[in-house]
């Protein structure tokens, strides 16, 4: 019979008396997933699950941990590689409800043509939305040959059909722009000045009539009816130029700004590259353009528990998989401790994992001389957790 196990409550692990954790730390529990687990190991097999428990997702956001493969003979191996990333995307849009829109996080460019070429099949072509591009580092590198690179990683985004969600994001206007879009002052305020003709002839109505002896200009009728300007005239929003031309005066208003484009800068003026909490500010304006409230969120491969925080934040119900306890580790290290505190989430496993897992530690701790056996990471633990 399938069975799940979970790991200590996570403030466990925040806990001074804590030592660390054994293979006999893990409580057996229903085969259930619930909202805010996460899922450790094979991250294959936790997707079949989540298909086998008919799990759908509004949104799912991956950044796949690609440095190992290019490191560790990933050109070797490529077409095994971009095999497993195959099965591992058609079993995303598995998950993906009908509205939905899955974010890939690349970043390695070598890797983000393979992907797309992969996504392109899996999802068709027309089901690309964006290429994201995310400055990352201030720094630049000049050639020989070839024009200064800019150190940079995409966001591919993809929906499972036309139909998916969209909120439009309104991005706040630096100082510098907004003097730029809104330049002129006056006692109400900073404004920019508009036409009040838009295209368009109206032979009938009230907006192709004269208003103050003058007719909109050809092909164009007023944007406003003639008693409404005179209205807007009498309330002094309506500027005229030394040869008599009325224009509208539009204010800046407290939402004022502008959607987003597919070029974010998240890098730092203080410390050169983009720091955590900026990824983190980039992750919420995807889960606000592409979830509800009740939307409930995929991290499909949580290493640093930033789309998990960003969910949070937006009061967004989650899911996430991470492949080893390492991995679960340093996820629960940048996890919100407030939440954490709360024991509102959990992390699962299945018992075969956590036998092998104990019984063949991965390579960093047995480089630190850790073994899971004899009480995993011990002051090694502490570590992780409090620096």
């Amino acid at each position: 019979m399938d069975e799940f196990v979970a790991f200590p409550s996570f403030s466990h692990f925040f806990e001074n008396s804590n030592t660390g954790i054994s293979d006999k730390d893990f409580e057996k529990i229903k085969y259930e997933i619930n909202d805010f687990d996460i899922i450790v190991g094979n991250e294959i097999n936790s997707l079949h699950t989540l298909v086998s428990q008919s799990k759908e997702f509004d949104l799912i956001i991956i950044k796949p941990e690609i440095d190992f493969f290019i490191f560790v003979g990933f050109f070797k191996n490529k077409d095994s590689v971009l095999k497993h990333y195959r099965q591992y995307f058609e079993l995303l849009r598995q998950l993906l409800t009908d509205k939905g829109s899955l974010y890939v996080h690349v970043s390695n460019l070598h890797l983000m043509s393979e992907f797309q070429v992969i996504l392109d099949k899996v999802f068709g072509e027309a089901r690309c939305v964006n290429q994201i591009l995310l400055k990352t580092h201030n720094s630049s590198f000049k050639a020989s040959k070839g024009f200064t690179k800019t150190a940079h990683e995409v966001i591919l985004f993809y929906t499972k059909t036309d139909n998916f969600i969209w909120n439009d994001v309104i991005q706040t206007i630096t100082d510098d722009n907004l003097a730029k879009k809104f330049p002129h002052v006056d006692a109400l305020g900073q404004f920019r000045l508009m036409p009040l003709h838009v295209p368009g002839v109206r032979k009938h109505g009230e907006t192709g009539r004269q208003w103050r002896d003058m007719n909109p200009p050809e092909g164009k009728h007023w944007r406003f009816s003639p008693e409404k300007m005179d209205e807007l005239d009498q309330q002094g929003l309506i500027h005229w130029s030394r040869t008599g031309n009325p224009r509208l005066k539009d204010y800046v208003k407290s939402d004022t700004g502008v959607r987003y484009t597919d070029y974010w800068d998240l890098a730092s003026a203080k410390n050169s590259t983009y720091q955590i909490k900026n990824l983190q500010k980039a992750y919420e304006v995807i889960i606000k353009s592409s979830t509800n409230e009740d939307s409930l969120i995929l991290d499909a491969c949580s290493f640093d528990s930033v789309c998990l925080n960003a969910a949070n934040n937006l009061n967004r119900k989650w899911i996430a998989v991470t492949p080893n306890i390492e991995s679960f580790l340093f996820t629960l290290r940048y996890l919100d401790k407030d939440f954490c505190s709360k024991n509102l989430a959990r992390a699962i496993t299945t018992p075969e994992f956590i036998s092998n897992e104990f019984a063949n530690p991965s390579p960093v701790y047995k480089v630190q001389n850790k073994k899971f056996k004899h009480l995993s990471l011990l002051n090694n633990l502490r570590v992780i957790l409090s620096d």
